[in-house]
């Protein structure tokens, strides 16, 4: 049962935008959910973490009283990559999934301590690039057998969405760099090896275990290139992209870290970097129907860096 028996006003806003009179139901039956996989994991549930698109809440495993995680969410195309990505990574370098339910879209994870974000706890720019490096050359490796991970050729489908909603001209973005993006999806996405990536792989997916850093929250994509990886944590965090003086010099000090770390050509990052910094920003658009002035002012900074590197 919810603590309380409450959901917070924004979590269930946030639903109702996005899933309508789905999103009210699925919130109203949250508490019957919630006491289903209560029993279904012998746990005891209780307070709720900052939400977002997912209900995370803690919980208590009754025979040891171990504290655990559970994470829920309302049906979602995401879920099944991210269960996927949690099985692959088995717990090295990542939060060690315990159980799932495939069905009710939930699963069980290790509760993490203290559990703090890098980005919270690092203020070192080149020690959190490092760390974060660090933790993609441990994760990354070659996609599982039979897996259904969308591949990056999945993902840049929503250039061909952006053209023909927004027309030849792409207004508000170029013309130019939506081409220039698609085809360095396509051309450096496609080839033999192929490799399981996280995809969100970025300041507040990095949490703190003890002495230690594990990721959480993997998207779940597969792409020949582990340069694609590097994209989601160049492009954060927000508030500190948008208030330096030098967003291209910074970038491509971060850029210069991970390719001497995992091994990838700085050009690779760069273009990659460049190429999702689009993608993003349409997702962004494409959700909210506005223009995020943040996102759209990060393509600039990125495309000169990119440049460089043609």
């Amino acid at each position: 049962m919810l603590p309380n028996n409450t959901l917070p006003t924004t979590f269930v806003q946030l639903m109702v935008s996005m899933h309508g009179e789905l999103g009210q139901a699925w919130c109203d039956n949250l508490p019957a959910h919630l006491d289903t996989l209560s029993t279904l994991w012998q746990v005891d549930i209780g307070d709720a973490f900052p939400l977002s698109y997912n209900y995370v809440c803690r919980a208590t495993r009754r025979h040891d009283g171990l504290p655990v995680v559970i994470k829920t969410c309302l049906k979602s195309n995401e879920f099944p990559g991210e269960l996927q990505m949690l099985r692959h990574y088995a717990g090295h370098g990542a939060v060690q999934l315990l159980a799932a339910d495939e069905e009710r879209y939930a699963m069980l994870l290790a509760y993490v301590a203290p559990g703090t974000t890098l980005h919270a706890v690092v203020s070192d720019d080149d020690e959190a690039t490092t760390i974060a490096a660090q933790l993609m050359r441990q994760s990354i490796s070659p996609a599982p057998l039979g897996h259904t991970m969308p591949h990056t050729n999945d993902w840049a489908k929503g250039f061909t969405k952006l053209q023909t909603i927004l027309g030849p001209q792409c207004t508000p973005f170029i013309p130019s760099d939506v081409t220039w993006a698609t085809q360095i999806f396509r051309e450096l996405g496609n080839g033999s090896s192929i490799y399981a990536l996280h995809g969100d792989l970025h300041h507040f997916n990095i949490i703190q275990s003890g002495s230690d850093w594990v990721i959480i929250d993997p998207h779940g994509v597969v792409c020949a290139d582990p340069a694609f990886e590097c994209g989601a944590f160049l492009r954060n965090p927000h508030d500190v992209l948008q208030h330096h003086h030098d967003i291209a010099a910074y970038t491509q000090r971060r850029i210069e870290i991970m390719s001497e770390i995992l091994a990838v050509t700085s050009q690779r990052i760069a273009l990659w970097n460049f190429a999702q910094m689009v993608l993003s920003a349409w997702w962004s658009y494409e959700d909210s129907g506005a223009v995020d002035t943040d996102a759209m002012a990060l393509i600039h900074p990125f495309r000169a860096i990119a440049l460089r590197y043609r």
